[in-house]
C-alpha cells in the first residue's frame, strides 16, 4: 500500500497548482490528471547549487511552470501536522 500515499501526495499537489501562476489553461480546470502533474511538476528539470552553506534549486527561465512549482513548494513547506 506505499503506492497509496504517493497517489494521494500527486492528487494533493495536483489539486494545489490549480489557479496558479502559470498554470494557464483552455478552459476552466477542475483537477489535473496524474499524467499531467507528473510530468509538468515531477519531471522539471532543474540544478542544485550549493553556496554559502545554502543548497538552492534553479529551474531555469524557459520553465513557464516554475512559478507555480515555487508557490506549490511553498504552500506544501508550510505544511504542520
Amino acid at each position: 500500500m506505499p503506492f497509496l500515499l504517493g497517489y494521494n501526495i500527486l492528487r494533493m499537489i495536483g489539486q494545489e497548482s490549480i489557479g496558479r501562476r502559470g498554470t494557464a489553461a483552455k478552459h476552466k480546470v477542475r483537477r489535473r490528471r496524474l499524467r499531467t502533474v507528473i510530468s509538468n511538476m515531477i519531471m522539471m528539470a532543474g540544478h542544485v547549487t550549493e553556496h554559502a552553506r545554502q543548497a538552492l534549486l534553479g529551474l531555469g527561465r524557459s520553465n513557464t511552470w516554475r512559478y507555480a512549482f515555487a508557490e506549490v513548494y511553498a504552500a506544501f513547506a508550510d505544511f504542520r501536522l
